[in-house]
């Protein structure tokens, strides 16, 4: 015959709950009653299936629970017999319900309510005695007296409340037993039992079907799932929930949702009149827990608790902004991608890879070409950010009026064109992961300040929304610019510097590592499936030229070679500007002095390719109106470039403006004030011409 240990805190209490089972088990099993104190003196429980009365008493005996054992919460109701001696109750007077906490007053007087007594005004008592209410003199309980206030003038004990029909049910599904009710005794006892549980099976009713259907579709669901009926006991959980909380307990089912996650702290009303949501904290693992109300013919049934890992939910969360932004935004370059066998680019790598470690922001400075995003892209994917986004945004790149509106998004409405739904800007997609700003100084001073803002509390606030979106991104600067120089004239804010500027990385340029050059042509033979060979004094030029657009020239060089299409290379085949100094020395001797004169600017400006008929078309077009003193804007110069035949952007002509006023070729005025070319930017005006009709450029 199967047994079964009926665990109570009390020996008395465990006595009553083991005859209740009898009545419907006890010619098919053997039922043992055990006190918790009795229970904490053995090694284990020896009976496989155990009766537990609470979730109180499952703590204090779950270690001596074996893994192979068969649990069943107890769950219990009011009889017949006890409900009757309601009856007589005046409805005009408020009435105390004594028992041992809040949330047994709230189940007892559910129950009552179930079972037809709603005209009844019943206040939950667990002995307080600062807020009772002194005017109340009648007072009912569950055989609880030993909180019963003193000065009533009336109690009801009806005693100690019988087992749920429902926990026999399952009990007898668990041990394989049938025919639980054959007996006339239990017959009579189920017939006594006022059905109150009301949750689940209430809103379902009969149909054993439809459950088995809700229990499917609850198993397919990502979330945890936990239903619970109208007294919070949980009477449905999927494996995803039992996982989530398997630590809290062995089972869940039968327990009240108090017990298991005491963390949600619902306050007073078990019944939340409206969703609630909550981050709770369970074993170092951060969960959502939502709690919504299940309503059935405008009838509160019971709860409905959804569990989300917040990681998870992270996960989820940057897959979908990363399909809204219709962009995977994804770091290909890792550390090996970087080619070189020089001290400098090593030393440079390793400094990358601790850099990696951390979290802080890093400031990438060196000349242009020379990898900075490379090293960015692989400092991301050595990250514990990796599987998160890597967001590149080149400062430079995007009007000044539309950068704000990128980096941080808008609303719908914010401005005229903005899209239907808003737009998430690049610092939410970039949420868990790393955003890259390029070219940091040319940031305007505006953003500059909300930049910092930003970085600061890690919240950014979309245009034309007060609303505030938690960001976690790590920012990655880069720059070609001396900031410092910036900070002095007024273009960077210092306090912006240093925010970025916690990890700082210097790439090293082309001319610094020229032993790196051959390893890094024969790296660009193989990336564009070619095959050639250099003569001796092909390399000997390529070695010693200073490559001022760095490894970008370099691999462009390389394209250009590619296109020869020879499999032995020899000077004559090297691109011009490489070979520009060689050939100066055969030009006459009135070129000689303009080569030397501008030579480091003037590779710079042909390394630029197409780009150098825009720097001569500024030129040009300044130099027209140097008489007149007129100074010209970048809108005014787009249009005249345009009108000559010339195809460049604001954006593009900006940034040659800025190009050739570091060179001391024009002067530019702050805002509004345009661009007038200087006696160099004229000097070298005529000596390009020169160099034209004298060489090959």
């Amino acid at each position: 015959m199967k047994e079964v240990a009926v665990i109570a805190f009390e020996q008395s209490y465990a006595d009553f709950i083991k005859a209740c089972l009898e009545v419907y088990l006890g010619n098919q099993a053997k039922f043992n009653a055990y006190s918790a104190r009795e229970i904490d003196r053995m090694d284990y429980i020896r009976e496989k299936y155990i009766a537990i009365s609470g979730f109180t008493v499952f703590k204090k005996v779950y270690e001596k629970i074996r893994e192979s054992s068969v649990l069943q919460a107890l769950r219990f109701t009011l009889s017949r017999e006890q409900i009757d001696m309601l009856k007589d109750l005046p409805a005009s007077e408020k009435i105390l319900l004594v028992n041992i906490d809040y949330r047994k007053c709230m189940e007892v007087i559910t129950q009552i309510y179930e079972a037809g007594y709603k005209n009844l005004d019943l206040v939950p008592y667990y002995g307080d005695e600062d807020t009772r209410d002194k005017s109340i003199v009648i007072a009912i309980t569950p055989n609880e007296m030993q909180m019963m206030p003193p000065g009533m003038e009336r109690v009801i004990n009806f005693g100690e409340r019988v087992l749920d029909i429902e926990s026999v049910i399952e009990l007898a599904e668990k041990m394989e037993i049938d025919g639980i009710f054959n007996s006339d005794e239990a017959r009579k006892a189920k017939n006594d039992v006022v059905l109150t549980s009301g949750g689940i099976a209430k809103l379902l009713g009969e149909n054993e079907n439809l459950l088995d259907q809700i229990k499917a579709l609850i198993e397919l669901m990502e979330d945890g799932i936990i239903l619970t009926d109208l007294t919070s006991q949980i009477y449905l959980a999927n494996q995803k929930a039992k996982n989530m909380l398997k630590n809290k307990s062995g089972i869940i089912e039968g327990f009240a949702i108090a017990d298991i996650l005491p963390e949600l702290k619902l306050g007073d009303d078990i019944m939340p009149q409206k969703t609630t949501e909550k981050i709770v904290a369970i074993d170092g693992v951060n969960l959502v827990i939502k709690v919504s109300t299940i309503y059935s013919d405008k009838l509160k049934r019971g709860n409905i608790i959804t569990l989300r890992n917040f990681e998870e939910l992270e996960d989820r969360q940057h897959s979908i902004r990363s399909r809204i932004s219709g962009s995977r935004h994804e770091a290909k370059y890792v550390f090996s991608d970087i080619k070189g066998e020089s001290a400098k680019i090593k030393a440079c790598i390793e400094s990358a890879k601790r850099i990696a470690r951390s979290d802080a922001a890093v400031l990438i400075t060196g000349e242009s070409g020379t990898g900075k995003e490379v090293f960015a892209q692989s400092i991301h994917n050595a990250s514990h950010r990796s599987k998160y986004s890597f967001v590149a945004l080149n400062c430079s790149a995007i009007p000044e009026n539309l950068l704000e509106s990128e980096m941080f998004g808008y609303d719908e409405g914010a401005f005229t064109g903005a899209k239907k739904g808003g737009k998430a800007g690049l610092f939410e997609i970039a949420h868990k992961g790393t955003i890259f700003l390029d070219e940091i100084g040319e940031m305007p001073m505006a953003l500059q300040s909300k930049l910092l803002r930003v970085l600061e509390e890690k919240k950014v606030a979309r245009i034309g929304s007060i609303k505030l979106i938690d960001v976690d991104t790590r920012v990655i600067a880069a720059t070609n610019r001396n900031l410092k120089e910036m900070i002095q004239d007024k273009k960077m804010r210092e306090d912006l510097y240093y925010r970025l500027n916690v990890l700082p990385l210097e790439t090293p340029g082309l001319r610094e590592r020229k032993e790196d050059i051959p390893v890094l042509l024969d790296h660009f033979m193989k990336a564009m499936c070619g095959k050639w060979t250099y003569s001796p004094k092909a390399m000997e030029l390529l070695c010693d030229y200073d490559w001022p657009g760095n490894v970008r020239e370099l691999r462009n060089a390389s394209e250009f070679l590619c296109s020869q299409d020879k499999t032995y290379i020899d000077t004559d085949d090297l691109p011009d500007y490489i070979t520009l100094k060689k050939e100066a020395s055969e030009v006459n001797y009135s070129v000689k002095p303009v080569v030397e004169k501008h030579q480091n600017n003037m590779l710079f400006l042909l390394r630029e390719g197409k780009k150098f008929e825009m720097f001569e078309g500024i030129l040009t077009v300044l130099s027209t109106e140097q008489d007149k003193r007129q100074k010209w804007g970048r809108i005014k110069l787009e249009e005249i470039l345009t009108q000559h035949g010339y195809d460049f952007t604001e954006t593009e002509i900006r940034n040659g403006l800025r190009i050739l006023s570091e060179m001391g070729y024009i002067k530019s005025a702050k805002g509004r004030g345009g661009s007038r070319i200087t006696l160099a930017g004229v000097d070298l005006l005529k000596d390009i011409g020169t160099l034209k009709s004298a060489s090959r450029i």
